[in-house]
């Protein structure tokens, strides 16, 4: 099973990106108005977008920011994720914490009725969330983010035995056959290819 990853910007490279998402964390609106925008042009045609919830358990700034993105792209929003109260990743790293799906305490609140679900964040880092959150639906889905590590803000999460993630970078040109059909499913292709267009000629 494969979450592929679709961000607007570089977390490490490009400037502003780690400010816009330490402003996220505490609701600034105008922060969130210009992630959506972004992130806006990654999100296919027909999507459903489900926030995933933060340390707290709930889907909170995920949440608004679902619901900025869905007011450019006409997208359904549905908060359909829920789980347990935890310290902030950061943190857990720091303490040297193994990180797995118990950690998260991820639930569905109700069974999807719908096939495009695009997973919403507002940053990518090791993955870890996003795959403890991909692993509740029963085929593949997409995680669109503001920023992330990966280079070209093209990537994909695999699951392991244990859920650990394993992290490959790719690019549209890179892409391998299942990817490009994954892809098509989500009627992506045409407008990935162009938007990293605009986003790596900044």
């Amino acid at each position: 099973m494969l979450i592929h990853v679709r961000s607007a910007k570089n977390y490490y490279k490009t400037p502003g990106a780690r400010e816009l998402a330490h402003r996220l964390k505490i609701g600034d609106k105008t922060a969130i108005s210009v992630m959506a925008s972004d992130m806006s042009k990654l999100i296919p045609n027909g999507s459903t977008l489900i926030p995933i919830p933060g340390r707290n358990g709930v889907a909170d700034t995920s949440l608004l920011l679902a619901t900025e993105i869905s007011k450019h792209t006409n997208s359904v929003v549905v908060d359909l994720i829920k789980g347990v109260q935890r310290d902030s990743l950061y943190i857990l790293k720091k303490k040297d914490v193994e990180v797995d799906e118990k950690l998260f305490g991820f639930e569905l609140t109700s069974q999807p009725n719908f096939q495009k679900i695009v997973l919403i964040d507002g940053v990518c880092d090791t993955g870890g969330t996003a795959l403890s959150a991909g692993k509740l639906f029963q085929h593949n889905v997409m995680l669109v983010t503001h920023s992330s590590h990966f280079e070209k803000g093209i990537g994909k999460l695999s699951f392991s035995e244990k859920i650990k993630p394993s992290l490959q970078a790719i690019s549209c040109s890179t892409l391998s056959l299942e990817s490009w059909r994954e892809a098509r499913r989500f009627d992506q292709i045409d407008e990935a290819e162009k938007a990293h267009s605009r986003i790596t000629s900044i």
